[in-house]
């Protein structure tokens, strides 16, 4: 459950993001009855696919060619 974030939107296809407070207690009652299988499944892999090691990671490697792109000039 969440409001709409730039940040949040890509994954709009596994939270429930509310515009306002009356959107958002009703998707509090959607989201306690409405979890089938393939739901919790989407959302336990993009969990794993954005933890703070891999976000961590990510950055590094972003980091490193920029400072390897850097040094060739």
């Amino acid at each position: 459950m969440t409001t709409p974030l730039r940040e949040i939107l890509p994954y709009s296809d596994v939270l429930y993001i509310a515009n306002n407070k009356t959107e958002f207690l009703d998707l509090v009652y959607e989201s306690i009855y409405d979890n089938p299988d393939e739901k919790v499944s989407r959302r336990i892999s993009v969990a794993k696919e954005n933890t703070w090691e891999t976000r961590a990671d990510h950055m590094s490697e972003l980091i490193s060619a920029r400072l390897f792109q850097k040094s060739q000039i």
